[in-house]
């Protein structure tokens, strides 16, 4: 079983260096502002905010009689 693995290893190390190596190229986004045309709901970035739930510290909502600071009940 561990010369199973070892050769595993070997074939794998030099291909994941290879996937590595090839992603240090720079990319650059640029956002050109006075182009833009449409306005993004802010009711969108709600609806992946409550897949978060208790993965950020806790939560997003606390409550709000909650001695957090929030707004609403929501974490500021």
């Amino acid at each position: 079983m561990s010369a199973t693995r070892s050769r595993i290893l070997l074939i794998l190390i030099p291909i994941l260096s290879g996937i590595v190596y090839s992603q240090r190229q720079g990319t650059s986004v640029v956002l050109n502002v006075d182009l833009s045309r449409d306005t993004i709901s802010r009711h969108i970035y709600g609806q992946f905010a409550e897949h978060l739930g208790q993965c950020i510290y806790g939560g997003i909502w606390v409550g709000p009689g909650s001695s957090i600071p929030n707004t609403r009940g929501i974490r500021n």
